[in-house]
This record gives C-alpha cells, sequence and structure tokens, in this order.
C-alpha cells in the first residue's frame, strides 16, 4: 500500500500556475504512513531481511528525492525516518551520512525544532554506536544554546532533556565544568 501511495504521489502534475498539486501535507502523511510501516515490520529489520529492507530503502529514498526537489523541508521526515531505520539496523555509517551534513549547519534547517532534536539525536547516538562521539566536532552545550536562541517554538528545557545525554562526551578533565 505505501508503494502506491508513493507512486501516486509521484505521477501528480502541476496546477495551471505551474506549482504541484502536492501539498506539503501531503508529504508528511506518507513519511507518517512510512514510518508505521517501519514500526509494525521492526522484526524484518531487526534480522536484516536483505529482500524487505532493500525495498523499503529503495521505497523512502524514491520519496525523499521527490519531496526534495519541491519541498525540502518535508523531505527531511523522510531523511530521519530512514536514519532512524538505519540506527536501528546498526548501520552507523549510514545513519553519519544523511544527518551530519545538516547537524553541523542547523541554520540550514526549517524552522522544524522538533525535526532538528531528533537529527542531534540521531547524529550523537550514530557516533555512540561506532564509539566516536568524543571525537565528533561538536559542542552539544553551544549547539543546545544557539538552539533555544535562534528557534521559536523551543524552550532551553526541551533542548537541554535531548542534548543532555551527550554533553559530557568529548571532555578531557572529568572535573572540569561544563563549558562550551
Amino acid at each position: 500500500q505505501a508503494e502506491r501511495v508513493v507512486a501516486s504521489l509521484k505521477r501528480q502534475g502541476l496546477t495551471i500556475a505551474g506549482y504541484p498539486t502536492v501539498r506539503p501535507a501531503d508529504c508528511g502523511r506518507i513519511t507518517a504512513t512510512l514510518s508505521s510501516v517501519f514500526e509494525a515490520s521492526q522484526p524484518y529489520f531487526r534480522t536484516h531481511d536483505q529482500k524487505f529492507t532493500s525495498r523499503f530503502e529503495n521505497l523512502i529514498g524514491d520519496f525523499h528525492d521527490f519531496c526534495q526537489r519541491i519541498y525540502p523541508g518535508e523531505a527531511m521526515g523522510a531523511r530521519l525516518l530512514r536514519a532512524r531505520v538505519r540506527l536501528f539496523m546498526g548501520d552507523a555509517q549510514g545513519v553519519l551520512e544523511l544527518v551530519s551534513h545538516h547537524a553541523q549547519r542547523p541554520y540550514t534547517l526549517e524552522d522544524n525544532p522538533w525535526q532538528f532534536l531528533q537529527l542531534i539525536e540521531l547524529f550523537a547516538q550514530a557516533h555512540l554506536l561506532q564509539g566516536t562521539l568524543g571525537d565528533a566536532d561538536m559542542s552539544f552545550i553551544a549547539l543546545g544554546r544557539w538552539l533555544t536562541a535562534n528557534v521559536r517554538k523551543l524552550s532551553p528545557v526541551r533542548a537541554g532533556i535531548h542534548m543532555a545525554p551527550f554533553v559530557a562526551f568529548g571532555r578531557e578533565e572529568p572535573g572540569a565544568p561544563l563549558r562550551s
């Protein structure tokens, strides 16, 4: 069913004015559908069922590429889902390929704090899986400060809850103050 929905979305044309008939909310609904497929099919991903996982990867990749051309902000939802799937399957390098560029350049994201927090968590978890979080060139304290100062609709507490688990990594002296 998800394959039919994505195929139907890609067949949509343009309005008379030249704009896509697909609306951003349509991309969001399809991302939610693909997320539901992932949640319901986790045993296939856990066992690395090659037929199923490659089919899903191709589907979400096509969908992401389509959305990227017309609504880049909505494409980020598909990118994050793709990264979640890869993290679930233990492909930390694949996750970093998807999220590192945006994690290191938060200003490239549209004003969606929830997606950015997911992105940072995926970035940090992938580095944790590889054992390289201490080597990541990122200050989660400074990033949290930047985020709360520049993104409306995000409280410092909410940012702190998501960033706090990663703050102490990379510190040379355990007794040193937690400063960026």
